[in-house]
């Protein structure tokens, strides 16, 4: 392929959430905005990712990047300030003369108490008001007031990044995708609604919790971004424990992050399966366009066939899916295949086919050697938002960004340079235990 500048690169971001550790992807967030050499161009975001993604719009509305950067900095001063005026400060170790340490509360008194009658109680059995406790920190600072409703398409006009945010469908289990065009509050609040603290979402008729538990986060909407090849994950639960969890608490911690992280495990292996297959096809369309002993007449016929095969097949797809009442899903189809199968003016009517491209999966992610990186914090800390946490939180994520900007980004631009698309992050693999060995081997 033709080499080309790669600067600015087009990005999407993917972001993760994690309660007050989303202060990690602030920190993130906030050194990627700086950086010239990114085009933002989408934002999937879930839980605090989706927060992230929402004030991220707003700010960029009001002043481009840095409006950006400043709208987060004021969003997570406010949210320090919300959690200091409810729990009267007693979850921040400063307010009785403790230096700052470990920021985990599970020695804190007001925090066991919670955490005891969560467990217990529910916030319906408990009689909570259906206001969601973001609710609260939106309401006390006056410039956040305003963050009502998002003007997908208006940030999109000034530059800006598309923004789209993930919940969890309480009645069918199913990840609900919110934005693209216009985003609410609403919405943003049923992306981050963990139902052991607060009652569920209900938007639109139907009632959500937080994406987390259904795609954390949803990586589909960015693999329809125009132009963008590359995909940034921002992660905040940790992948990998060095030590097995041996009591209860870090037992329910680690089955968290797990869940939390698995959907995006499977999001990830199925991109490089579908890299794959768009190599594969790619190579096959080379080899009927530039081979000397097939023809034009040839080529055409290999893909009027192909055509026809699809039509059937969607066509079958159709009627089964119109039989037990579901939507049909469209044909995901390479780029290049769709271009050819075009040239022979295919009937809309008879296949409805969605353009697939190589994307290259990256990462950002909390985690560091030798335990330094965030999942040397407990789950308890996820409810820690004192100022000088959420401030330790954001130089992480700006260390971690800025460590990925020198070592990565540059191997990115290299394989970009020369038209590659390959991805810099994959985790394990196929992975499948060893053969058991038998008995004679023992």
């Amino acid at each position: 392929m033709a080499a080309h500048d790669p600067l600015p690169l087009p990005i999407s971001l993917a972001l993760q959430g994690g309660g007050s550790h989303g202060a990690f992807g602030w920190g993130v967030l906030e050194r990627l905005l700086e950086e010239p050499g990114l085009a933002i161009r989408a934002v999937s975001g879930t839980s605090a990712g989706a927060v992230n993604g929402f004030v991220l719009g707003f700010g960029w509305l009001e002043g481009g990047r840095a409006g950006a950067v400043a709208a987060l900095a004021r969003f997570w001063e406010a949210v320090a300030a919300a959690q200091e005026r409810l729990t009267l400060g007693l979850f921040d170790r400063t307010r009785f003369g403790l230096p700052p340490g470990d920021p985990g509360l599970d020695d804190n008194p007001l925090y066991l108490f919670a955490d005891l009658v969560s467990r217990l109680l529910s916030p319906y059995e408990l009689g909570l008001p259906d206001t969601h406790p973001l609710e609260h920190v939106f309401r006390q600072e006056p410039r956040l007031a305003p963050l009502d409703r998002l003007d997908v398409t208006a940030l999109v006009a000034a530059g800006g990044p598309r923004v789209w945010v993930t919940a969890t469908d309480v009645t069918t289990g199913e990840a609900m995708l919110f934005g693209g065009d216009v985003l609410t509050r609403r919405q943003v609040l049923a992306s981050a609604c963990l139902p052991t603290l607060t009652r569920a979402v209900r938007e639109g008729g139907r009632i959500y919790w937080d994406g987390g538990y259904s795609a954390n986060p949803a990586l589909k909407p960015l693999m329809r971004a125009d132009e963008v090849n590359d995909l940034l994950i921002v992660q905040v639960n940790p992948r990998d424990r060095a030590e097995e969890p041996d009591t209860a608490r870090a037992i329910i911690n680690r089955i968290n992050e797990v869940s939390f992280n698995s959907s995006l495990l499977w999001q990830t292996r199925g991109i490089e399966r579908l890299n794959d297959i768009v190599v594969a096809i790619e190579a096959l369309l080379d080899g009927l366009a530039n081979e000397p002993a097939i023809d034009e007449a040839v080529r055409r016929r290999v893909l009027e066939r192909a055509r026809a095969t699809l039509g059937r097949h969607a066509a079958l797809r159709r009627t089964l899916a119109h039989r037990i009442g579901c939507p049909p899903l469209n044909l995901l189809l390479p780029r290049r295949l769709l271009a050819a199968l075009a040239d022979l003016a295919p009937d809309p009517a008879e296949v409805v086919m969605t353009p697939l491209r190589r994307m290259a999966v990256h990462m950002i992610d909390a985690d560091a050697p030798g335990d330094r990186g965030i999942e040397r914090f407990g789950a308890s800390s996820k409810l820690n938002a004192s100022r000088w946490f959420i401030e330790e939180l954001r130089e992480f994520g700006r260390a971690r960004a800025e460590a990925w900007l020198r070592e990565t980004l540059p191997l990115i631009l290299e394989m970009r340079a020369t038209g590659e698309v390959l991805s810099t992050f994959w985790h394990g693999g196929d992975r499948t235990a060893p053969a058991t060995p038998r008995f004679s081997e023992r």
